[in-house]
């Protein structure tokens, strides 16, 4: 009897444990229930949209929006790129397919990169053989024109300018299956430096770097961090077609690209049609094409003119002789180079600037001084204040140099500041040289921060790297009153390393000022900006009664310098008046963005509006926007599937993943049946809940 009693005590004391963790069980499965069923929820009648930041996303990305909020990505078929170069100016037409491989009708987002100074003026969708132009509005009215079109179920799209160097658009009502042809029309004035014309057009965005100060911040201006999801396998990626119709108007001695293998078929003279040797090639880095002139041939000065009503538009470009500048400077200089050590510049990237910076090192003169900062989520330096360069200084510098390795942020700020706090001796000219492949998010706060601290000093900058952010090398160059240098593989590393040091170990080109008699003129290149060995001198103007020249003038060194150009001798060319308008809209938010503008800024904001629809141009405050009159749909779930993108050439898996941005800034893409399959496991989980909890009433 006694066993019996002390076998029931046993067998009872288990069952009380069992029930409070069976309750316990049922208790977290509810939490989990509702946690899942959180991903539907309504806020105030209307679902959650799970939205994705418009600059965070990889070139030609499309998403579609399916009605339970969560975007999802769509096929890209290929891009086609036609580039017709006349003299300076190049007009390039770029098409982008799209299918929506879904049964479902889509509203679809995209982002890719176009170059920095391009004038977007044209944007048409073609959506199965039917042709939508697209027409310039003020932003926010774009924004409802196209929301309007949207919910009567007509066919439109929309694009706008997130920031001069990138680009997305919408299309809303795309029928099941269809094929959406995006067509977009864009014009830049090209460059000459370093006894080359070039031409660069991007072709995939690099991940963006948010720094801390940045992060959490909804301003659109900053919230760049690119996030990127791309394949281990496939290089296939996102295939793109390039064709360029060269007519340089002089003879030249060579055309090259240093990023793809090209086939060059001589038209007529002086016109060449280029193609990729390869039909399709993936987007993972910029087109690079450059063309020099015959020894002899180029011009002291070339003029296109075009006329347009009552105003007349000139494109002058001034090429001073070399001699003049390859003058070496007398002046001790103190030379403090800046080195991106960050994740983004694993891979190639970081072998190319450790090449470019010990070559650099090794160009110094014993007179010279110099200093290395290194930097990621930290900044440090070598020498505590700048040292001789000695041959056993350089020596254990370029020791210093071979250990780096890349890994960590961006930090770009820290890297300047502890740059600009170190004094140099009144006798030495201070020279910055940045290292970087420039991919941050906070550019505005480093160009101003370099503008206001700069004093006597100069800042270059060197682009690292397949796919650099030209926007911040050639700005912060500017900024610096510098210049800039690209170095995309490591073959280039020796000729453009020596061609950045000619210009710094010369005189530049300083103080000059334009000279020009007419009526109503207006241009937006004076001061002219420092130039350097192998920099032209180009001005875009406008206005009424131009006399027959205009004058340059200058100090190279502190010799004068000073040039005269006739107009009448330029040839015409429909494009120049576009340039000038893209001029002055970028003088224009130059100035928006100025602090000191104060209550200014809202009547320079109408003033680039008012430029912008005048000149039918794409812009910071104007959008494109393009309606069918027809509506089609009636309404529609949307659905797509995601495709990956390539990582930019030469960055590493873990470079990436180093700069991915936090999580709650990173609105992940989904399938749509995602929350479906939600609310199954809700569905099982409630089940399994409510039968445990029946057998815990029963114990």
């Amino acid at each position: 009897m006694r066993y019996t009693n002390d076998f029931r005590y046993s067998y009872c004391k288990p069952n009380k444990y069992i029930t409070m963790l069976t309750r316990l069980v049922v208790t977290v499965l509810i939490f989990i229930v509702f946690f899942m069923l959180a991903n539907n929820v309504y806020a105030n009648g209307e679902k959650v949209i799970q939205q994705p930041d418009l600059n965070s996303i990889t070139r030609g990305t499309a998403w579609l929006l399916p009605d339970d909020g969560i975007y999802i990505e769509a096929l890209q078929l290929k891009s086609t790129v036609n580039i017709n170069v006349s003299g300076m100016i190049a007009r390039a037409t770029v098409q982008q397919q799209f299918r929506n491989t879904s049964s479902l009708w889509a509203e679809g987002l995209y982002v890719f990169p176009l170059p920095e100074n391009a004038a977007v003026d044209h944007f048409k969708l073609i959506i199965d053989g039917r042709v939508i132009e697209g027409q310039v509005q003020e932003k926010l009215q774009a924004r409802k024109t196209y929301e309007t079109a949207k919910r009567n179920g007509q066919r439109t799209g929309l694009m706008e300018q997130q920031r001069p160097n990138v680009f997305t658009t919408k299309l809303a009502n795309i029928a099941p299956g269809a094929e959406i042809l995006v067509e977009i029309e864009y014009q830049q004035t090209l460059q000459y430096r370093d006894g080359q014309y070039s031409l660069r057009y991007p072709l995939v965005v690099g991940e963006r770097y948010i720094t801390a100060s940045r992060e959490g911040l909804n301003n659109p201006q900053y919230d760049t961090g690119v996030f990127t999801e791309s394949s281990t396998t496939s290089k296939d990626l996102n295939q793109t077609s390039i064709s360029v119709n060269l007519d340089t108007g002089i003879s030249v001695a060579n055309i090259v690209s240093s990023s793809h293998q090209i086939m060059i078929n001589p038209q007529t003279d002086n016109h060449y049609l280029i193609n990729l040797r390869d039909i399709n090639v993936p987007a993972d880095r910029d087109f690079l094409l450059n063309w020099t002139p015959e020894l002899g041939k180029l011009p002291k000065a070339t003029v296109f003119n075009q006329k347009h009503e009552d105003y007349e538009y000139s494109l002058v470009t001034v090429y001073p002789p070399k001699n003049e500048l390859y003058n070496q400077l007398d002046i001790p200089r103190d030379v403090v180079f800046i080195l991106d050590v960050s994740g983004s510049m694993s891979g190639t990237s970081i072998e190319q600037a450790k090449s470019a910076l010990k070559l650099a090192l090794d160009r110094l003169k014993p007179s010279d001084k110099f200093n290395i900062i290194w930097f990621n989520n930290v900044s440090k330096k070598i020498f505590f204040d700048s040292k001789l360069a000695s041959n056993a200084n350089v020596e254990q510098a370029k020791r210093f140099v071979h250990s780096l390795s890349a890994g960590g942020g961006t930090e770009m700020l820290p890297a300047l500041q502890l740059a600009f706090a170190t004094a140099t001796e009144p006798e030495f000219l201070r020279q910055l040289i940045f290292i970087t492949d420039g991919n941050v998010s906070n550019e505005r706060d480093l160009f101003a921060y370099i503008k206001t601290n700069l004093g006597e000093d100069r800042l270059f900058t060197v682009g690292i790297g397949s796919a650099p952010n030209s926007l911040f090398m050639k700005k912060a160059a500017k900024a610096g009153r510098g210049t800039f240098t690209f170095i995309s593989n490591t073959r280039e590393v020796g000729q453009k390393t020596e061609a950045l040091f000619k210009k710094l170990e010369s005189p530049a080109l300083t103080d000059i000022q334009l000279t020009i008699f007419g009526d109503d003129i207006e241009t937006y290149h004076n001061p002219v900006p420092d130039l350097y060995v192998g920099e032209p001198v180009s001005v875009v103007l406008r206005g009424k009664n131009l006399f027959n020249s205009i004058t340059l003038e200058g100090k190279i060194g502190t010799n004068p310098w000073q040039h005269k150009v006739s107009l009448n001798t330029g040839s015409d060319n429909q494009g120049i008046r576009t340039a000038w308008a893209r001029e002055k809209i970028a003088s224009l938010s130059q100035n928006y963005h100025d602090e000191r503008q104060g209550q200014l800024k809202d009547h320079i904001k109408l003033q680039i509006i008012e430029e912008s629809i005048k000149h039918h141009l794409l812009s910071q405050f104007t959008s494109l926007v393009a309606v069918d009159v027809t509506p089609v749909n009636q309404s529609g779930t949307l659905y797509s599937e995601r495709i990956k993108n390539n990582l930019p050439y030469g960055w590493t898996r873990s470079s990436n993943k180093k700069r991915t941005v936090p999580a709650r800034q990173i609105n992940l893409p989904q399938t749509a049946a995602g929350s479906y399959r939600h609310l199954v496991l809700a569905m099982l989980f409630i089940g399994l809940a409510l039968m445990l909890r029946r057998i815990s009433f029963a114990k």
